[in-house]
């Protein structure tokens, strides 16, 4: 063999020895990839679990003040002046179902929702689980759970219809859950 035979046959193996350097490489960063799809879907997790909690946090005096001080952040001038001036107890009920209903904008975030055999898709979301929905093909299915049965509670209480006309407009994902009930709850009435 002629020496540049020998410099070509180094060449090869340095080649070799890179791309195979370069595929493990690849690997070990797809595995932090995956691992930080998990955390991520963890913590949206955790997340869910938090802003569930959080509905039942006590509605403190200065909840009512600041409701009081900025009505329209909360509700229509004329509701308020109509049903809740001066009624701190009624406030309190509406801050909880306020509450309730931005736990059901972030739970509505969520890729696909089956409602009553009406799917509606959300694709600018991961498809992240839910805490309190069953999972079923990569799908929600609210008539699995007692979110359902929830939902359906919920739509009875008027404070929550009160919450949800004033703020169904800043929430369109929750329109297209809350919606398809209330029109079931009309037929079947």
């Amino acid at each position: 063999m002629a020496p540049a035979d020998y410099i070509q046959l180094g060449i090869g193996l340095i080649l070799m020895v890179t791309f195979v350097a370069v595929l493990k490489q690849l690997k070990t960063v797809w595995k932090q990839l995956e691992i930080q799809n998990s955390l991520l879907a963890t913590q949206a997790l955790k997340d869910q679990w938090e802003m569930y909690w959080k509905t039942y946090e006590f509605i403190s005096d200065a909840e009512i003040k600041e409701f009081e001080d900025f009505v329209g952040d909360y509700i229509s001038e004329d509701l308020f002046k109509n049903k809740y001036a001066g009624n701190s107890q009624a406030i309190r009920r509406y801050i909880y179902y306020t509450k309730i209903y931005e736990y059901l904008a972030f739970f509505a975030c969520q890729k696909i929702w089956v409602i009553k055999g009406l799917t509606y898709a959300n694709e600018s979301h991961g498809n992240i689980g839910s805490p309190v929905v069953k999972e079923e093909k990569m799908s929600r299915t609210l008539d699995a759970g007692w979110t359902a049965k929830w939902l359906a509670d919920l739509i009875n209480v008027q404070e929550f219809k009160d919450v949800h006309d004033y703020l169904s407009p800043y929430y369109p994902d929750v329109i297209r859950i809350i919606n398809p009930q209330l029109e079931l709850k009309k037929e079947s009435e």
